[in-house]
């Protein structure tokens, strides 16, 4: 087994309303079903989650991102991020590009 080191967090993309979809009838399959009732038995997926290394500047509101990662989530140099982190507690944050970053990490000052 690997040891990760860092904290993950999840960035939440604040997206449009879907385009409504054309599916005839809703299954009744417990994993596609919308049952409130099972609701909290689902894995969740958990799209946009990144390792956390620490940032080489001192700021404390910059989020250095790898381009690739930056072009996926839409992201714009200077654009503000809600990010929640590991014990469920929010943080904005500005988006920066970085070209040293890993695509599956997300360089923020820890200190």
């Amino acid at each position: 087994m690997t040891e990760r080191k860092g904290k993950e967090i999840d960035i939440f993309v604040l997206e449009q309303n879907p385009a409504p979809s054309n599916d005839p009838a809703p299954s009744n399959d417990p994993a596609t079903s919308n049952d409130p009732a099972t609701a909290i038995l689902r894995e969740k997926p958990a799209k946009h989650k990144l390792i956390v290394d620490d940032a080489t500047q001192d700021d404390n509101s910059i989020m250095a991102l790898s381009t690739e990662i930056m072009e996926k989530l839409q992201f714009f140099r200077g654009d503000t991020v809600l990010i929640k982190g590991k014990k469920r507690r929010y943080t904005v944050l500005i988006a920066i590009a970085d070209d040293t970053c890993e695509d599956s990490k997300v360089k923020i000052n820890k200190g």
